[in-house]
């Protein structure tokens, strides 16, 4: 769980199954969660001698898991959606079940409360009775990881390289060797600890090596290996994206919404209607999520992720599991909130190669090739040299274009916000 209030404070683990399978009963798994959150949110908790009020903000977790609290019907299930009462269609050929409906009627908690949904239902879960807690809009499908980074990204890049996504070829060694030319000479942030792998072993990337790829790679490489027609098609699917993960977009949101749904639509059109599986039609409903949740990163799976993981590496052994687990989770020691007023930013550290500024909780400047370059509110684009503080205030040195030009190489559209173009013979060699 984490705090929405406080997002640096670390995720904290309040309870851990231990099974060969999934709880055989619902209700036994999640009924003692409900009636204490139900308790916490009817009398408040008390810290530090101030009441604080209890809600719970939102559930996350894949699509399996979704589906197994709620008691509905699974992803492959022809009303598997849980935002909408689309029917899927079976596909005997494909052997798949797809969702081409971009219009179906959203899912009311109500409606499913009276369990007006027929087939949608499998069993009735506990989370019915948590109060203050909308079921079909508090229970995320918008997860970054889940649906976007190894989601549609994966299955499109997998299916464009074997050559069972769309009318084109299995890519050949001499494409692949071009592509992974290409992604050698990317610059990754800092942010991500290995640069992207080739392009054969996407069969092994993790779901933050999609995330790169989308976002640092993906309309530089596909550009040379897609057909015009398909190349545009995913171009929505990229501008769309990359405008989800930032307040500072929030205003272009709706036209990203129009622009996944013109994805969807298109997706059929390009690929077969057999592809809009339940990925690529819950693209849908992202818009619902962000619109209510905030920025994708805020409510991604990740982070919770990286916990489980980071527990997992604790063990010792497979001796007494759940007992080691509560062990190595009472040894950690909270990380102290570094929010509000004990806020250290910002800050410079010094380092052999340069001074390294810490502006804030996201952005930190480096003196290296990765992670030095930033964006001003009036478009300059400028390539980090040195920090300094003087009292509470940093003062930035860097290095600016001269001339800079919007993103048309690879793409043309006004949806390409904040993507420029230079020439590094325009980069002024004194500091501002």
């Amino acid at each position: 769980m984490s705090i929405e209030e406080m997002p640096e404070v670390p995720v904290l683990m309040v309870g851990n199954f231990l099974g060969e399978s999934k709880p055989a009963s619902l209700k036994e798994y999640l009924e003692p969660l409900v009636n204490e959150l139900n308790e916490l949110m009817e009398t408040g908790i008390v810290i530090a001698n101030k009441l604080i009020t209890v809600r719970v903000w939102a559930f996350i977790a894949d699509s399996p898991a979704r589906a197994f609290i709620k008691g509905v019907a699974y992803f492959n299930h022809k009303n598997g959606c849980q935002k909408c009462t689309v029917e899927g269609k079976f596909n005997k050929t494909a052997r798949v079940m797809c969702f081409p409906n971009i219009d179906a009627p959203p899912r009311t908690h109500e409606n499913f409360r009276n369990c007006n949904y027929g087939e949608h239902h499998r069993e009735t879960t506990p989370l019915i009775k948590l109060l203050h807690f909308d079921i079909i809009k508090n229970v995320i499908i918008a997860d970054l990881l889940h649906l976007i980074d190894f989601g549609v990204t994966r299955t499109s890049i997998n299916g464009w390289k074997s050559g069972k996504l769309g009318s084109g070829p299995k890519w050949s060694k001499e494409t692949i060797d071009r592509i992974n030319n290409i992604l050698d000479k990317v610059e990754i942030p800092l942010e991500f600890h290995r640069k992207l792998r080739s392009i054969e072993d996407t069969g092994f990337w993790k779901a933050s090596e999609f995330n790169m790829f989308l976002n640092y790679a993906s309309f530089i490489v596909l550009k040379e290996v897609l057909t015009k027609e398909q190349y545009e098609h995913f171009m929505l699917y990229f501008s769309a994206i990359r405008l989800f993960p930032s307040d500072s977009y929030k205003e272009h949101w709706p036209a990203a919404h129009i622009m996944l749904k013109q994805f969807v639509v298109q997706y059929g059109t390009i690929y077969g209607e057999h592809r809009i599986t339940s990925n690529v039609h819950n693209l849908l409903h992202v818009f619902e999520d962000v619109n209510k949740f905030g920025p994708l990163p805020k409510f991604s799976s990740y982070r919770y992720e990286a916990k489980l993981q980071d527990v997992g590496k604790t063990l010792r052994n497979g001796h007494k599991v759940l007992v080691q687990t509560a062990n190595r989770i009472s040894e950690q020691i909270p990380t102290r909130s570094s929010s509000s007023e004990n806020s250290p930013f910002p800050y410079i550290e010094s380092k052999s190669n340069g001074v390294v500024a810490h502006v804030n909780s996201i952005i930190t400047l480096y003196p290296s090739k990765q992670s030095n370059w930033f964006l001003t509110h009036d478009d300059y684009i400028v390539q980090y040299t040195s920090a300094k503080m003087e009292g509470s205030v940093m003062y930035i040195s860097g290095k600016a274009f001269s001339e800079i030009d919007e993103s048309t190489t690879y793409h043309s559209s006004r949806w390409m916000i904040d993507m420029f173009e230079a020439n590094m013979c325009h980069l002024s060699t004194n500091e501002m």
